[in-house]
């Protein structure tokens, strides 16, 4: 196929792409049993997708002209050697060839995207076989953007997918063991290379249990997001999380419709020109059954009740303190003619529609703070190279083991630790150790605090004041940074191994308009491609994410919000918002389970508590501090989480155990047999890769440059890290204006450091200016899970900042409806 073909493939229309996505129930019945827990029902719906997509491949593109097909075998089983295959296994998708080969392109993301994030190793190998095959036989198959779900993550940093054991595949040497790649030259996706501690708060069983049971289709899922890559770190909190968005957005029951809030979650992540989350929810409103000519024209194509909306989208986003009863009251009553306007908005509806906007603007704080980058099936999430241009881009690796080699290198220099870094971790430490030592009555005094009163308040009118002047300093903050040691150029992991233009990639400008007509290739490929490197053809195209940044902003109103101010502690306008008088559990929760329901307001509340409350009560202890991965502390009783890939045909709830104490060289050289040959692989191993060159320095000598203290360099466990974790969170609520009564805001200063707090701060209110960076440069050594949990924190103190704002202004709406309606004729 010509560059020109490869564009306008990847360029369907709106009515192709939503024929494809709101064919539920065919898609539904195709690839729900991949994720099914039953070994048997997985190979049964593994065949039929293989069949329809060979068939379809046949149809759309000529066997006689193409390259010559390979073999895939898939693995034998009784229900696979019987049951024929469902669906139109020997027809083309469509009449028309063009929209034809638009469904198949189509229909091959969504099987790279879950070869690349299945839980079970026995459907992701078969994928990547057929996916290999199709390649080799002439099949245009696009490449994912990024090789992991993160940029921000080395590969070595995720918890990795089961291989079938809770043991990490033993990895053989690079220098001796060569790698297996697809027929361009280029692997599917980066393999992940061993840790040797599982990462995370939690077991190997908690994690993939949590993955699958989001993947599980009986129970609601029938998806592994990027995001749950990340989150899987803390099991606990991915499923509480799931259970809550799932709630929110997805459930059937609720006063607004399903299609309306997935419309509503595309324009609240465009407020920070969130790709990831943005395009997700946009497939998801397809899906749905959404209207696509809302998606074309924004705003200005939707209901006149849904663009009501746009102003609190807005400041809900960036100024929740906003959000008034007089916004409420022009909602519920737009016209003033009471509940007669077709426009009106019921109470019910309001906080629905709240609950979906905070949420989501979560969400892209979520996934902005950790990097995580589009789902291979959405915008923004895989590529199409031509093959004469794979050598001459230059950005498709030779080899697995070249990459490997390059990330390795690349994370190494990442992790030289700073000075100024390993000085406030070794205070850090020391004041949370201080911190142990007080009573609780000392703690709520600030008598641990080095910035509180020297002497006890001689009245309640003292303590107040010395309370508010501690939350007015809050912002200044301490601690002295040295911008000369944040100046060093700082590779990331991925260095020549992605093609994103950048880590992370940049955000769509705001001024870009996509054409809305396919035909033009030349001008598709340069307005489309911003996040991609330079000759790379996006694998979706999508004019109205393309310049999401105005697309969802309703042009007829200038007062809309359109970016975060610092709250003013000081202003005429607004107050301070004291939590002592209304808060979420007091007041919050009950609002929101009258309205949307008992399960979701416990749910909302169950993650936020989780949130604040996980820990594994440590600070950056490295893998030399901690028990080898697998060890007795990973799982129960040295049971093996067996996903029936090597093990029997019943519902992998069943355990048992299995040896593999196999060496690294022969499982290694075994998989790459196999791939060569067609056949169907193991599952797949981890590449060969020096683990020394993936981890962090260890202590320097006293020669050394970077000297530093042993405490930093080597963390500190067993320790409670409740005031650093109460800190993060009450500084989130101060920097959206609310102060709680029972909490001394001298600890913030004391515990969260500027370089810190600005992190901190740019995940709440601005996620979108991240950089690599200010992940690795956060003004404390962390984990990277433990960075993960700091972005965790950060996201849901500002959903639950949001929600506050909000929901106290319905309250105050419906305690004084009359003072704040809407005089008719003056909308």
């Amino acid at each position: 196929m010509t560059d020109t073909d490869l564009v306008l493939l990847a360029a369907p229309t709106l009515a192709v792409e939503a024929q494809y996505l709101s064919s539920t129930r065919y898609r539904a019945a195709l690839f729900a049993g991949l994720h099914a827990r039953s070994r048997a029902a997985r190979s049964q719906a593994l065949a039929s997708v293989v069949s329809i997509a060979r068939s379809w491949a046949d149809a759309c593109y000529d066997p006689a002209t193409r390259r010559g097909s390979g073999t895939l075998a898939l693995p034998r089983s009784p229900t696979t050697a019987t049951t024929p295959a469902a669906g139109p296994a020997s027809a083309a998708p469509n009449d028309d060839p063009a929209e034809s080969r638009m469904l198949l392109h189509l229909h091959v993301l969504t099987l790279i995207r879950i070869a690349t994030s299945c839980p079970y190793p026995d459907v992701r190998a078969p994928l990547t076989a057929l996916l290999r095959d199709l390649r080799a036989s002439g099949v245009p198959i696009p490449r994912p953007a990024h090789p992991t779900p993160s940029c921000f993550l080395a590969p070595g940093d995720f918890v990795p997918l089961s291989d079938g054991t809770t043991h990490a595949p033993a990895a053989p040497d690079a220098a001796s063991s060569p790698t297996t790649t697809l027929p361009s030259g280029a692997p599917l996706h980066l393999p992940v290379p061993p840790r040797r501690k599982f990462p995370g708060y939690g077991t190997p069983r908690a994690a993939w249990s949590a993955l699958r049971d989001l993947a599980d289709p009986s129970s609601g899922g029938g998806r592994v997001m990027h995001l749950d890559r990340v989150l899987a770190y803390f099991p606990a909190y991915l499923t509480k999380w799931r259970l809550a968005t799932r709630a929110v957005l997805r459930d059937t029951n609720g006063p607004v419709p399903r299609a309306w809030r997935l419309y509503l979650a595309v324009a609240a992540a465009s407020q920070f020109r969130c790709l990831p989350v943005a395009a997700l929810m946009r497939s998801e409103y397809l899906q749905a059954g959404g209207d696509p000519a809302w998606l074309e024209l924004g705003w200005a194509g939707v209901p006149r009740k849904l663009v009501a909306l746009a102003g609190l989208n807005a400041a809900l986003a960036h100024q929740p303190w906003r959000v008034t009863p007089m916004l409420i009251a022009a909602l519920v009553d737009p016209a003033g003619m009471g509940a007669t306007s077709p426009d009106a908005w019921t109470v019910a509806e309001i906080v629905h529609a709240v609950t979906v906007l905070v949420t989501v603007h979560a969400q892209c704080s979520l996934a902005l703070g950790t990097g995580v980058v589009p789902e291979p099936d959405t915008v923004g999430g895989a590529v199409l190279v031509h093959e004469d241009l794979v050598a001459e881009v230059g950005a498709v690796p030779v080899s697995t083991a070249t990459v490997m080699a390059t990330v390795a290198d690349a994370a190494a220099a990442a992790q030289v630790v700073s000075p100024a870094e390993a000085s406030l971790t070794d205070q850090l430490i020391a004041r949370l150790k201080e911190s142990a030592s007080f009573s609780e009555e000392e703690l709520a005094s600030g008598a641990a605090a080095e910035t509180a009163p020297t002497s006890a308040a001689s009245s309640f009118v003292e303590a107040e004041q010395a309370r508010r002047a501690a939350f007015v300093r809050v912002e200044t903050g301490t601690d002295v940074w040295s911008d000369s040691e944040t100046e060093q150029t700082l590779p990331t992991p991925y260095d020549g191994a992605t093609f994103l233009a950048s880590i992370p990639p940049p955000p769509p400008p705001s001024g870009l308009h996509v054409p809305n007509d396919a035909a033009d290739a030349a001008t598709l490929r340069q307005c489309a491609t911003w996040w991609a490197r330079p000759g790379m053809i996006p694998a979706l195209v999508a004019p109205d994410l393309a310049c999401m940044a105005t697309h969802f902003t309703d042009p007829a109103d200038t007062s809309l919000v359109a970016h975060h101010v610092d709250f003013d502690v000081k202003a005429a306008d607004y107050t301070v918002f004291r939590l002592g008088d209304w808060s979420w559990e007091e007041h919050g929760l009950g609002l929101v389970s009258k309205y949307l329901g008992h399960e979701v307001g416990e749910l909302l509340d169950e993650a936020f508590a989780e949130a604040q409350h996980m820990t594994d009560s440590s600070v950056f202890v490295t893998d030399e501090d901690m028990d080898d991965f697998g060890g007795d502390d990973d799982h129960d009783d040295g049971e093996d989480f067996n996903d029936g890939a090597l093990g029997s045909d019943d519902d992998d709830d069943n355990y048992h155990s299995e040896d593999h104490e196999d060496h690294g060289d022969a499982r290694w050289a075994a998989w790459r047999d196999d791939a060569v040959r067609g056949t169907s692989p193991a599952p797949y191993p981890a590449p060969p890769v020096d683990l020394a060159a993936l981890r962090v320095p260890p202590a320097p000598t006293p020669t050394d440059s970077r000297s530093v203290c042993s405490t930093s360099t080597r963390g500190a466990a067993g320790i409670d890290t409740a005031p650093f974790r109460e800190a993060i969170w009450y500084y989130v609520l101060r920097l959206f204006g609310m102060s709680h009564d029972d909490y001394n805001y001298s600890r913030v200063n004391h515990f969260v450091n500027k370089r810190t707090k600005a992190f901190v701060k740019k995940v709440a209110c601005a996620p979108h200016t991240l950089t690599y960076r200010d992940w690795m440069r956060m003004g404390v050594l962390l984990r990277p899970e433990e960075k993960a949990h700091v972005v965790v924190l950060v996201s849901e103190a500002r959903k639950q900042a949001a929600l506050v704002w909000a929901l106290s202004a319905i309250n105050k709406y419906l305690d004084h409806p009359g003072d704040y309606a809407v005089k008719p004729g003056s909308s």
